[in-house]
């Protein structure tokens, strides 16, 4: 950077570019609470991720109507807005308002997962019992019976906090 400021602005929107990604990164494993896989979404959200965040062509690279739609999205937050005030190729105003929409985007990642989250535990189904007795189903794969539960371990051979056997499929 040219100057201490320059700097600064730098270091704010690589941090606030960091907890971007991570807010974005976590309504992305969120979505495995309604897939049997999140390796389809992940492989997807990353591929089209690189694209709209400048990773593959530099948003200054594109067209500039792609480009001025591109910066108003959360994925201009987290990867060009940092690498273009470290350039210097936005200073002032326009940097202060890129980082306020970057802080914006921020929080509303944030809402959108805690509130998603919220909902998706309400779907989620724990057996077993005991302070410390984990349940966890084997999944196999096998031609016959994709992702069939084969059994519960450990708790297919105890009793439940409540007293009751857990039985398998």
């Amino acid at each position: 950077p040219a100057n201490a400021a320059a700097f600064g602005w730098f270091a704010l929107t690589l941090v606030l570019g960091l907890l971007t990604v991570v807010a974005f990164s976590m309504l992305v494993y969120i979505s495995a609470f309604y897939t049997l896989s999140s390796q389809g979404i992940r492989l997807v959200v990353s591929a089209v991720g690189d694209l709209l965040m400048g990773g593959l062509i530099p948003l200054p690279f594109m067209p500039e109507g792609v480009q001025k739609v591109l910066e108003l999205t959360p994925f201009a937050a987290m990867q060009n807005l940092p690498l273009r005030a470290y350039t210097g190729q936005l200073a002032g105003g326009e940097l202060l308002w890129a980082a306020v929409l970057q802080v914006f985007w921020l929080a509303v990642l944030i809402l959108l997962g805690r509130l998603w989250m919220k909902r998706a535990l309400r779907r989620v189904v724990i057996q077993g019992g005991g302070s410390y007795e984990i349940v966890c189903a084997v999944f196999v794969h096998s031609a016959a019976q994709p992702d069939a539960i084969q059994g519960f371990f450990p708790a297919d051979r105890h009793r439940s906090a409540a007293g009751h056997w857990l039985r398998l499929p």
